[in-house]
């Protein structure tokens, strides 16, 4: 018993550098990542919407709501398999191009609602969401 424990810590401990766990360099982030949605706007009690706006911001809204199903289903498709890695990184290829249309698509709207604030409120706005 006490030769097979021997024999796992020796192995353990001859693991090649490979193994060893990554460190990166990279700094820590200095803050959750942002992607802001039209519908965040909604719930900012600072904004102080008017009823024109709040109609507006939350037709952009619907819209995002239902492209961003749509995307999303289109990205579910691109599960990974096993197989070769060629095979994944053709699939995820995909995946890829359609997760940049998901982002540009969600900045657009995002931009499309912010247009319906004034200066101060985008002013607002982006201080409460740092």
């Amino acid at each position: 018993m006490l030769a097979c424990v021997a024999v796992i810590v020796l192995i353990g401990m001859s693991r090649p550098a490979a193994d060893l766990p990554a460190h990166s360099s990279l700094p820590s982030p200095s803050g959750p990542l942002r992607k802001p949605e039209p519908q965040s706007l909604l719930v900012l009690g600072n904004l102080k919407l008017t009823p024109a706006q709040s109609r507006s911001i939350q037709a952009i809204a619907a819209k995002w709501a239902e492209e961003k199903s749509n995307l999303l289903s289109e990205m579910a498709r691109f599960a990974p398999r096993d197989g070769r890695i060629q095979d994944l990184q053709s699939t995820m290829g995909g995946y890829s191009e359609v997760s940049r249309t998901f982002d540009a698509t969600r900045q657009q709207y995002w931009q499309q609602a912010c247009a319906a604030l004034t200066v101060a409120q985008k002013t607002r706005a982006d201080e409460e969401a740092r």
